[in-house]
């Protein structure tokens, strides 16, 4: 029988579920307060607390998108998501390019 009352990982990863947003929303209520706070020793820690959300926000899109594009399948995907549709448009310009050429030179 399981005791309820056990630490699992899940309680971890939940709990940051739970605090990331919370502390976000004290750093936006803070930035609000700035020209109260910034004279104060507390600014300081706002702004310590904002450099380490940043940097962990970008460790962790960085790290999933660097995870996706190192896998065989994402690549081919990614490419044909990313340029696709660029290179379709440049294929129109192309073509309207190529009439407009030929059409100068038989006018001369």
């Amino acid at each position: 029988m399981q005791n309820s009352a056990e630490f699992e990982f899940l309680d971890l990863f939940t709990s940051l579920l739970a605090f990331i947003p919370t502390g976000w929303g004290f750093l936006l209520i803070a930035q609000v307060f700035r020209p109260i706070l910034k004279n104060t020793w507390i600014w300081g820690t706002v702004v310590s607390v904002a450099r380490l959300y940043a940097i962990l926000f970008g460790v962790i899109i960085m790290t999933a998108v660097a995870f996706l594009s190192w896998m065989p399948g994402f690549q081919s995907m990614q490419t044909r998501i990313l340029f696709n549709d660029a290179s379709s448009r440049g294929l129109q310009i192309f073509k309207i390019l190529s009439r407009n050429k030929s059409k100068v030179e038989k006018q001369y």
